[in-house]
């Protein structure tokens, strides 16, 4: 139980952390995704081409 508890605080915290660097624009697009790993792989491939990054 307490592994569990631990796994989905590390999840809401990534969650968090991703929502926190994003400029607003992003963060209305990204903000219905479910998972953590969907927000990431949502913002790499929106920023694949972008060599800046």
């Amino acid at each position: 139980m307490k592994i569990h508890k631990e796994k989905k605080i590390k999840k809401a915290k990534a969650k968090s952390c991703l929502f926190a660097y994003v400029s607003q624009n992003v963060f209305i697009r990204i903000m219905t995704l479910k998972s953590e790993k969907a927000i990431w792989d949502y913002l790499k491939e929106e920023y694949a081409r972008d060599e800046r990054i």
